[in-house]
């Protein structure tokens, strides 16, 4: 019985096995490479028609949610010139760059207020500094 004779017998008996379980079949029964175990298995499984894909429930429940949300949010929506979306999307920009700007500036804020805090903190502690001390810092009253 020649090799294909027997990765044909091999593959007969065993439907169910995936292309890698195949692979690793043919190279340990029939001591082959990897590389011509996985030619036979592709030669094998040219005439084997394919299963067919059955759509896993919730995959189709969300594409079908997804279909209907855009569905529903195209019909909610007014029909808009290409000049009325360029100046819905300029409105959103100008808003975000406001937005952005406040907030920075309240960043800035707070990082100004807490330097001030240690700022103050240490003119505290050089006051509790003796007056040679001070003097030798270039703090002398």
């Amino acid at each position: 019985m020649s090799k294909v004779e027997m990765a044909r017998k091999i593959f007969d008996q065993n439907p169910n096995l995936s292309r890698k379980d195949l692979i690793s079949e043919l190279m340990s029964q029939l001591n082959m490479t990897k590389a011509g175990a996985t030619t036979y298995a592709y030669n094998l499984s040219k005439g084997k028609p394919k299963a067919a894909k059955v759509a896993k429930p919730a995959k189709a429940a969300k594409t079908a949610r997804a279909k209907t949300v855009t569905e529903m949010s195209r019909s909610l929506l007014p029909v808009q010139s290409k000049a009325e979306r360029m100046a819905m999307i300029k409105q959103v920009a100008d808003k975000q760059k406001q937005l952005e700007a406040e907030a920075k500036k309240l960043e800035h804020d707070e990082m100004q207020a807490e330097v001030d805090q240690f700022v103050d903190e240490a003119v505290a502690y050089v006051k509790t500094l003796t007056a040679p001390t001070r003097k030798f810092i270039g703090m002398a009253e």
